[in-house]
């Protein structure tokens, strides 16, 4: 038997370990495609550079962000449990919570952000706090970022009462990627999680959308189901994965989930500690790889901090880095508040000052400072997700 395969996956696992970059590295697999298909030697080249310039610790980059996320409309149909529309019941950073149906992004300024990175920028991701489903006109900013060569890439609850015509403006709209998360294979453990949503509506439209891919014939979008696992779904489990891979589902994934909400670990509940030490890359690849845009035009570094101060009422702490309204994307990509913050992950202690706590984006950061997110942190596979006490209204 051959052992060689067994010992360089050891050896892989220990380096991820090791390096959070190989760790997100290595799970970028399930997004292979979306960065990858329809490449061109320039958008090649672009995240060739970029890799340079984070390898280096650069500041100041001549590379494009290799993809972006834009947080379409903040607006979603559910109230997930881990997310800041779950809800309050008595958690005051969930009652800070502010959304209104005027919150979507300008078609024009999509249209403006997507000039400026086409042929350069590989892929757009179309979502961030909110279901991209609620977002009224996202097959016309699919088709804008389709005329610009980039992939695009949804995730969705998929919980929404989608007509055929609905199903099939999807499937040409020139989107490539569509992610939905699904929490159970039956109605009451999946609204455990997915507090407001139906199973069936789930399934009808994951069927229907296979079906008209094939009628079609069309390759996109591509589908990944992602499973994410409960201690109180994983009965289900098997079931679940056997019926999607039935079914013809391109990917099927599935991941333990955290039994808490973002604010329950977020920063403003955080209790941070001393800068890192600096190591041999950068502490994140967010700052050299890829941006996220806010529906209002705000910058913002990664999707994964300050998320619970993003909508919230009373002047949340959001610190953006800048805004595209008015500007462009390269030159805030380029900028003192990205160059700042690139120094701040190459060598935090170095970096670190008054400054820093004050205005820096990625201050608190469990990947620059010391901080007690592990402690805050409840991993679905040994704590229980709460059962909400009330249900937020479905839309069709």
């Amino acid at each position: 038997m051959n052992s060689a395969g067994p010992i360089l996956r050891g050896k892989l696992a220990l380096l991820a370990q090791q390096n959070k970059f190989l760790s997100n590295l290595l799970n970028a697999r399930r997004r292979q495609a979306w960065l990858l298909d329809n490449a061109t030697p320039r958008t090649f080249a672009n995240a060739n550079l970029a890799m340079g310039h984070y390898l280096a610790k650069s500041s100041v980059l001549r590379s494009w962000p290799v993809f972006l996320k834009i947080d379409l409309s903040p607006a979603c149909n559910l109230a997930c449990t881990i997310c800041v529309h779950a809800p309050a019941d008595g958690n005051p950073e969930l009652e800070r919570q502010r959304f209104a149906s005027n919150q979507k992004m300008d078609l024009g300024l999509l249209e403006q952000i997507v000039n400026e990175v086409k042929g350069r920028t590989a892929a757009l991701s179309m979502y961030y706090l909110g279901d991209p489903l609620m977002y009224p006109r996202l097959n016309e900013a699919a088709e804008i970022a389709a005329r610009a060569g980039l992939n695009t890439h949804i995730s969705s609850n998929f919980s929404f009462h989608l007509s055929d015509g609905k199903i099939r403006d999807l499937v040409t709209s020139g989107l490539t990627h569509i992610s939905v998360a699904v929490d159970g294979f039956t109605q009451e453990t999946y609204e455990r999680t997915r507090v407001g949503g139906r199973l069936d509506w789930v399934r009808s439209n994951l069927e229907r959308l296979l079906a008209y891919r094939r009628r079609l014939g069309r390759r996109y979008p591509l589908i990944e189901v992602q499973y994410i696992r409960f201690r109180h779904n994983e009965h289900e489990r098997d079931q679940a994965l056997a019926y999607f891979r039935d079914l013809g589902i391109d990917q099927v994934f599935d991941f333990w989930g955290s039994a808490h909400n973002y604010t329950d670990t977020d920063v403003r509940v955080r209790t941070v500690g001393a800068p890192r030490e600096p190591g041999g890359l950068p502490k994140c690849w967010w700052p050299y790889l890829a941006m996220l845009i806010r529906f209002d035009g705000a910058v913002l570094p990664c999707c994964s901090l300050r998320l619970s101060e993003q909508y919230a009422g009373g002047g949340g702490d959001d610190r953006a880095v800048g805004t595209i309204r008015g500007g462009d994307l390269w030159s805030i990509w380029n900028g003192t508040h990205y160059q700042a913050m690139r120094k701040l992950l190459a060598n935090p202690a170095k970096a670190h000052g008054p400054e820093t706590e004050a205005r820096s984006f990625c201050y608190g950061c469990n990947n620059a400072y010391h901080t007690n997110v592990d402690e805050l942190w409840k991993s679905a596979d040994r704590h229980d997700v709460p059962a909400a006490r009330r249900r937020c209204l479905r839309v069709a």
